[in-house]
């Protein structure tokens, strides 16, 4: 073996070993592993939605060790009910999350924007899931917002048709969107009863 193929298979072998080093297991879902490297970059995720504000650090491993988890458990779900989301909606999606921020998205490691479309996909298929074995269930009480539109019609002092029908369903939307939040809690916790969750630390 020459001299620079020895030197070459030194550097391989020592960098790759202590790369392997670096590595550290940090939560399994049945034989799926989460290491240090994936918490890593869901801290930075979470440090780029928050826009870098000062998170205190042990609330950011903990906010990400369970976003991982969730995310591994919806994942192998929207898997079990093989849902697919077309790129050009999921693209759209990145889109408004990025303008909802007011994040230029150019300005964001490219790793880190596969990372937070990836996620998306995931909640977009979760979201399908909730949307089927809930959405059915979920009643609005429309004397209660007809009640608070009247409420909130006297301090606007407006007989406007349309802008009372906008707030209506501005009203009907987040109260859909509140209950079926429960409904994905409920339903997430469900689901982690069946998978084997393992944390190292």
């Amino acid at each position: 073996m020459s001299f620079k193929k020895k030197i070459f298979f030194l550097f391989f072998f020592f960098s790759t070993n202590i790369f392997a080093l670096e590595v550290e297991n940090i939560v399994s879902i049945n034989n799926k592993i989460i290491t240090n490297i994936d918490l890593d970059n869901e801290i930075e995720i979470i440090k780029i939605i928050n826009k870098n504000k000062n998170l205190e650090e042990n609330y950011l491993n903990k906010l990400a060790i369970s976003n991982l988890v969730n995310d591994e458990i919806k994942l192998l779900e929207v898997k079990k009910e093989k849902i697919t989301i077309e790129e050009k909606n999921l693209n759209n999606y990145l889109n408004v999350f990025f303008k909802n921020l007011e994040i230029n998205e150019k300005q964001i490691k490219k790793k880190y924007v596969n990372l937070i479309k990836k996620k998306i996909k995931i909640d977009l298929g979760w979201k399908q899931i909730i949307d089927k074995e809930y959405k059915w269930k979920i009643n609005i009480n429309m004397m209660e917002i007809n009640k608070k539109i009247y409420e909130q019609n006297k301090g606007m002092n407006s007989t406007n048709t349309e802008t009372i029908k906008i707030l209506k369903e501005n009203m009907i939307r987040n109260e859909k969107e509140k209950k079926l939040l429960v409904y994905e809690n409920f339903h997430l916790n469900k689901k982690k009863k069946i998978y084997l969750i393992k944390y190292y630390k």
